[in-house]
């Protein structure tokens, strides 16, 4: 018979002090460039028994690959074409509405003759 064992979890005093707010990069995965993308764990708090929560936040991404700009320049110009189509529709809409409008005025003043 064992006699006088006792577990229990470790205890922050036996650990590393960590600050709250404080954080650490790493590399969490890659772009299909191959560039890395960072995450950085941060302390958030402790927990009822003294230890450290974290919490993970990503990076901003900046890639400095040709082949990156390249579809950032291809991105650009096809949402500002997107752009430009969607307001020659309304624009194009607007006019109608107006003409129809100025239509529908004449023939009320042709035969509703005062």
């Amino acid at each position: 018979m064992i006699t006088g064992l006792l577990a229990t979890a470790p205890r922050a005093e036996a650990g590393l002090e960590v600050s709250i707010g404080w954080g650490q990069p790493y590399v969490s995965g890659h772009a299909s460039c191959g560039c890395p993308i960072y995450s950085r764990r941060v302390c958030s708090g402790y927990d009822r028994y003294h230890r450290p929560v974290f919490s993970t936040h990503r990076e901003p991404f900046h890639c400095g690959c040709k082949d990156f700009e390249k579809r950032q320049k291809e991105a650009r110009k096809y949402y500002e074409r997107q752009e430009k189509e969607r307001r020659e529709y309304f624009e194009r809409q607007e006019k109608e509405r107006r003409d129809y409008e100025k239509r529908m005025e004449k023939l009320h003043k042709k035969y509703h003759r005062h």
